[in-house]
């Protein structure tokens, strides 16, 4: 009868790497048997030959040595469940509690009550240690910390040892200045500090320079004069030339086509009217003198003669080249017109009658859509809602809802999320770069631009005024400077102005930002302010200056 010579053998499975191997130094295996470190402390053996066995490879098995069940002396700890192979290994199946070869280490990350704070994310590592994946908003080794968002103020100082005041939500700036100082970061001298201007004249600053406007009778660079007369009462400009005192004396702002020192004259040589197409591509000619001329460009399209088309800067201007609501988008070194439904061409100067892929809509839950050539669209969908026509609600937010650095905020009602968008970025996405009009520097003759809630408005150096600082007139009003900026109104008061500012602005001259970082609200294309008689605490502000409670969508939507 023959006999079978039975030998078995443990084979461990670890998913571990164990650096110090020191245990196996020396060799504990005999008989040629190879040491594998398990653990700091514990090896197991792979015998040279089926007729050994052992911890150590020193026992010889016979033809009587029954073979043991591997499973037999319950090697899994921790209530590791031990399954044993064909071959006479075994394997131990851990829960979730417990890791390693023999369930021997437990798992921090269940036997700890909230090891991670925060939706910090716990892995277990090594000898029962473990290590916190945490949320951009929070740091330390259990995601303890509330991260401190660095201050707009560190990174945009005010000058001259003006102090800074961080506003809406870390986004703006308010520069408090010291005397002697002004501008919106300090950076001017105050000229008028120190009342230059004589005989209740009133002081402007002029970048760092400053100007006096003299009251009747009075006259010269600080008033220091007494004129018998007004030069300019009756005013000597023929033709609806304005007259401005200058140097003691009449000087008259002729509009076109007049000219001479009282308007009176027609310019001989008009030479708009000579060279009709001396303006490109639609532009409108202005004569300047008798022998000049200047060219108001249309939209797409710049230079002396606007025979240039407008590149890469141009969405980044006021005067968008994009017509009929159309979205100006960068395209490497130009830009490219996203149109809206219903309209096409290259600026969206064309209506299209026919069916297009926005005609009818295809987006849902008031999402706005865009025409891609004229087979194809895109949709811009609100803040809570995702997917090529924006059908599906958003339950939470998540870290790709909104671009370019913008917040998520999950409204009060659990039901509505918003984009809280940094400076110079607004949508429901914050994936539209705020038009700085100014950029194009649209103020004549030293105005200082400033960009308002909507458009821009000039601050004109005297003795010019109107939107853009074009007209010299004698200035009778301390409002003729335009002071108020952010669409604010003027109101002169004797030899002073106040300022009647829109909602959402304060400051003697507008010039305070106090519109939230957050609403409830959808003003677009106007914005939010505080409104603390409403339920929510919020009102819209519209583009035609009229205030409604909800939204400004349903009157911008008839309008052309």
């Amino acid at each position: 009868m023959h006999h079978m010579l039975y030998v078995w053998i443990f084979t461990f499975i670890s998913t571990i790497t164990f650096v110090d191997g020191q245990i196996c130094i020396p060799n504990p295996c005999a008989n040629g048997g190879v040491c594998t470190a398990i653990s700091a402390i514990n090896y197991v053996c792979q015998c040279s030959t089926p007729l050994l066995t052992g911890k150590n490879c020193d026992v010889l098995l016979t033809t009587t040595t029954p073979r043991p069940s591997p499973c037999a002396s319950n090697p899994c700890e921790n209530g590791g469940v031990c399954s044993e192979s064909i071959f006479g290994t075994f394997t131990c199946t851990c829960n979730q509690y417990s890791y390693g070869v023999r369930c021997e280490n437990l798992n921090p990350c269940f036997t700890q009550p909230a090891v991670c704070l925060n939706n910090g994310v716990c892995t277990p590592s090594l000898n029962g240690a473990y290590t916190c994946s945490c949320t951009a908003q929070y740091t330390g080794s259990r995601c303890e910390t509330l991260r401190q968002p660095v201050s707009i103020c560190a990174s945009i100082p005010c000058q001259n040892g003006g102090t800074c005041y961080a506003l809406n939500s870390n986004t703006q700036i308010y520069c408090q200045c010291l005397s002697g100082f002004s501008g919106s970061r300090c950076e001017l001298t105050n000229a008028c500090a120190s009342s230059p201007c004589l005989n209740n004249g009133a002081c402007t600053n002029v970048g760092n320079s400053y100007q006096c406007t003299c009251p009747n009778p009075y006259y010269g660079t600080n008033c220091q004069f007494l004129s018998a007369a007004n030069p300019c009462s009756p005013s000597p400009c023929q033709n609806g030339g304005a007259c401005a005192v200058l140097n003691n004396a009449a000087f008259c702002a002729c509009p076109a086509p007049y000219t001479g020192a009282t308007c009176s004259e027609i310019i001989a040589n008009n030479i708009c009217a000579t060279n009709p197409n001396i303006c490109k591509n639609g532009a409108t000619c202005f004569p300047v003198g008798a022998d000049s001329w200047r060219c108001q460009c249309a939209v797409g399209f710049t230079g002396a003669n606007c025979d240039t088309v407008a590149t890469i800067n141009t969405c980044l201007q006021g005067s968008t080249p994009c017509l009929n609501g159309g979205n100006c988008v960068l395209a490497g070194n130009t830009y490219q017109c996203v149109c809206v439904g219903g309209f096409t061409g290259q600026y969206c100067e064309t209506a299209v009658a026919a069916s297009t892929p926005c005609k009818p809509t295809p987006c849902k839950n008031g999402a706005v859509c865009y025409t891609i050539g004229n087979t194809d669209y895109t949709c811009n969908c609100p803040a809570q809602y995702t997917g090529r026509q924006c059908q599906t609600v958003l339950a939470s937010c998540n870290s790709q809802l909104c671009s370019n650095g913008g917040t998520c905020v999950s409204m009060s009602n659990g039901q509505t999320i918003k984009c809280a968008c940094p400076a110079g970025y607004t949508g429901d996405r914050c994936q539209n770069l705020v038009q700085n009009q100014c950029i194009s520097q649209p103020c004549l003759n030293g105005g200082t631009c400033f960009q308002g809630p909507f458009t821009y408005d000039c601050k004109c150096p005297i003795p010019y005024r109107g939107d853009r600082c074009e007209s010299i007139a004698a200035v009778s009003s301390p409002c003729d400077s335009n002071p108020c900026i952010n669409a604010g109104t003027c109101n002169a008061v004797g030899n002073s102005f106040t300022c009647t500012c829109p909602p959402g602005y304060t400051g003697n001259t507008c010039e305070i930002n106090t519109r939230p970082a957050v609403c409830e609200l959808d003003c677009s294309p106007g914005y939010c302010f505080a409104n603390p008689s409403a339920q929510p605490a919020y009102a819209c502000y519209c583009t035609d200056n009229s205030i409604h409670l909800r939204t400004c969508r349903t009157r911008s939507a008839s309008r052309p």
